[in-house]
């Protein structure tokens, strides 16, 4: 898909001249770009600021562990339709994410400052707050995941020791690590995504070129087209996972962390040399590459092993690889740079919300260095949130309105872009040309269908949640002068009328 850029005037991203907040006392101004004055920001490119950040969280830990047993659960067809919905999804998001920091000038905070200047900072701070939380928790999550991989691969001797404190040790040197790059800075960052982009794509395509040119383990005659067609049907059992009868739905939940991570290059706009140029083209360009490699991965899945191994071994790519080891690289190299991509996104968020000082008494928590601006009181208290979760511990169960807060993450940015489009805005006038109205209502729609057919009863949940903090910062949320859709709907009405 090509992209066409035009020249755009500089300001906010929806600006009708009024300012918001009509019950509140203090004014916070907008300069596009939510920062003290003097200090230097950093100048991130398109690949590495958004194309390897998008990559790593999108082809994450679910590639490696959960995509053969969604094969032999849901079968190559169903498989190959949840994919197709969830890309759905994002596509659609991304278009309207697009059109939104093509607009004027990109701030930082991401997805909460194109919600908050396009809707308001009532809902932009409450969808803001869930969206910093679910990156928070996240992080510990794939810290989790990067110790049970350490604990299995090379001390499974040490499954109970220490009452599974040994477990929450690993966990907590990951986030560590994590915390120590996060801590240098967004320079730092880009580096070592790099060489995590590197060794991450070559253990797939390493495991990849085993599957179908070799005879991977546990496989009796290597890839097969027969094979192919056999398990291009659905065979759904019972499963721990699935807590009962895995039907399209269960299935389509635990995968579902495939396709996000379209947010990654956002949360840096406040470190890119041109966001409104390059987190659009940049989000697509990753998008489209990982659906490309999820598809090679389902096909080779499909046509080399049988249902049963598929569904019964968790270790199945790492096995099937040349080297075993390789796919465990993979694996650690995955988990953490996706608990990284958490903290360093997640930082941004909460440095952003607290500039704005959207919930009182946060002010101190958007400090920055001189140097970069990096956010490290709030890359400090996000990682405490995360270790405090890693120590308490049995989090599964909190896991799954994770994935409604960002289903509602991309309606909001959806809903954003439908309204400032139809609103009549007299300067919204977006180089990204590549949306219409029609996409954004789509978007919004698709995405709040997805998150009610996930759970139901997390998605209301999340609603409720969200219509909570709305409300309480109608009344605690500071004036703002930076307008917003609202005021540009009232504008349209009245020169209709």
């Amino acid at each position: 898909m090509a992209t066409e850029y035009k020249r755009a005037p500089d300001g906010p991203v929806c600006d009708s001249g009024a300012s918001s907040g009509m019950m509140r006392g203090k004014v916070v101004p907008d300069d596009g770009s939510n920062g003290p004055e003097g200090v230097s920001h950093n100048q991130l490119g398109l690949i590495n600021g958004v194309v390897v950040p998008c990559s790593l969280n999108i082809l994450g830990v679910v590639l490696f562990l959960w995509l053969p047993w969604a094969v032999g659960q849901a079968g190559g067809a169903q498989l190959l339709g949840m994919l197709v919905l969830g890309e759905a999804q994002t596509v659609l998001t991304v278009l309207s994410l697009s059109a939104i920091v093509s607009n004027g000038t990109m701030g930082g905070g991401g997805s909460y400052f194109m919600i908050s200047r396009s809707l308001g900072p009532e809902l932009g701070g409450a969808m803001g707050f869930l969206f910093y939380i679910s990156y928070a928790v996240s992080a510990t999550f794939y810290a989790a995941g990067f110790g049970k991989e350490v604990q299995q691969t090379f001390f499974s001797s040490k499954e109970d020791a220490w009452d599974g404190m040994f477990l929450t040790l690993c966990s907590s040197l990951a986030l560590f690590l994590v915390l120590v790059v996060a801590l240098v800075g967004a320079q730092l960052f880009t580096k070592i995504n790099s060489l995590l982009f590197l060794v991450q794509f070559s253990a797939i395509f390493v495991g990849l070129g085993t599957i179908f040119f070799g005879h991977p383990k546990n496989s009796e005659d290597g890839w097969t087209s027969s094979l192919l067609r056999e398990n291009w049907k659905p065979g759904y059992r019972r499963d721990s996972a699935c807590d009962g009868e895995c039907t399209f739905q269960k299935v389509f939940a635990i995968i579902f962390p495939a396709v996000t991570g379209i947010m990654e290059g956002a949360n840096l706009s406040g470190d890119l040399q041109n966001p409104g140029r390059d987190i659009g083209r940049g989000t697509l360009m990753a998008v489209f590459c990982a659906f490309i490699v999820y598809m090679l991965l389902l096909v080779g899945f499909a046509g080399a092993f049988k249902r049963d191994e598929l569904i019964s071994n968790e270790a199945i790519f790492q096995e099937a690889c040349v080297n075993e080891y390789i796919v465990v690289v993979g694996i650690l190299v995955s988990t953490s740079s996706s608990a990284l991509g958490a903290i360093f996104g997640g930082s941004r968020v909460l440095q952003a919300l607290a500039r704005d000082e959207i919930f009182p008494y946060t002010k101190w928590l958007g400090r920055g260095s001189k140097n970069g601006d990096e956010p490290w009181v709030a890359v400090l208290v996000t990682w405490g949130i995360a270790q405090a979760c890693a120590f308490i511990g049995g989090l599964d169960a909190i896991a799954p309105i994770i994935s409604t807060f960002f289903c509602l993450s991309y309606a909001c940015c959806n809903l954003a872009c439908l309204l400032v489009s139809i609103s009549g805005t007299p300067n919204f006038r977006p180089r990204f040309k590549y949306f219409s109205w029609h996409t954004c209502l789509t978007g919004l729609i698709l995405n709040i269908f997805v998150m009610f057919f996930l759970n139901v009863y997390y998605a209301t949940a999340s609603l409720v949640i969200m219509l909570f903090i709305f409300v309480f910062l109608i009344y605690k949320a500071p004036t703002t002068t930076w307008g917003d859709v609202r005021q540009a709907l009232i504008y349209h009405q009245v020169r209709k009328y």
